[in-house]
């Protein structure tokens, strides 16, 4: 029985604006990546994923770079 994980990650803090949509797109594409929602007040990102398939250390490092490129 596969049962779904859930992570709440970080993103940058508010002094770097972070275009949320695009951070989305980038993270649904992640195999195993299932559904994701940002929150613009806290800066984070909750992500639903397949633990056999992705970890949070992986989508963390991630979002690092993918916050570095679009920043």
């Amino acid at each position: 029985m596969k049962s779904d994980a859930y992570a709440i990650l970080s993103l940058l803090g508010p002094e770097n604006p972070i275009p949320s949509g695009k951070i989305e797109r980038q993270l649904r594409k992640l195999r195993g990546v299932k559904e994701t929602t940002i929150n613009p007040i806290t800066h984070t990102v909750k992500i639903r994923y397949d633990p056999h398939i992705m970890t949070d250390g992986k989508m963390r490092s991630f979002i690092r770079k993918l916050c570095r490129k679009l920043g």
